[in-house]
């Protein structure tokens, strides 16, 4: 999770003032206009990689402690790290229906 954010601030570069200024007062137009930017883009992208693999990760690391099956969190899994709302989404849903009764006797303290 480092590495994407660790690009971040080197992508940006000379872009930062104005992306800093943006996001003080943002509005759509502004937005768009700072997507021209290559290293905009970049900084953009390795903020969303990063978000996705802490979503991934927190989704994990509940899902082991509930004792959810890797064959049901697998492709939950997938689905975060390409489209994390939705990931996100569909595993909030499974935890949801999985009632604490259903919890191994391990994962109870």
């Amino acid at each position: 999770m480092l590495a994407p954010l660790s690009v971040w601030p080197f992508a940006l570069g000379a872009d930062f003032p104005a992306f800093a200024a943006e996001m003080l007062s943002p509005d759509l137009t502004g937005v768009q206009a700072l997507l021209t930017s290559p290293g905009v883009v970049a900084a953009v992208w390795a903020h969303l990689i990063a978000f996705d693999l802490f979503i991934g990760r927190w989704i994990h690391l509940d899902a082991r402690d509930r004792g959810l099956h890797p064959l049901v969190m697998g492709p939950i899994l997938v689905v975060t790290i390409l489209l994390s709302p939705i990931g996100l989404t569909l595993y909030l849903v499974v935890r949801v229906l999985r009632s604490p009764a259903q919890l191994t006797s391990s994962t109870r303290q």
